[in-house]
């Protein structure tokens, strides 16, 4: 499960994690995963631009 970078969602994670100890915490570098993730596709297309240019 994917929870945003907030105290809210820290006592949720928390939460499960003690119904499922297998389970692993991570948190997301941006405020929440979506923007992480938006943030990943952007670099990505930057990068290959760059290696487009290269070429």
């Amino acid at each position: 499960m994917a929870f945003g970078n907030d105290k809210s969602s820290d006592a949720a994670a928390q939460r499960v994690l003690e119904l499922m100890p297998q389970s692993q915490i991570k948190k997301s570098q941006a405020h929440d995963w979506n923007q992480q993730l938006l943030d990943y596709g952007r670099q990505l297309r930057q990068q290959q631009r760059e290696d487009d240019l290269s070429l």
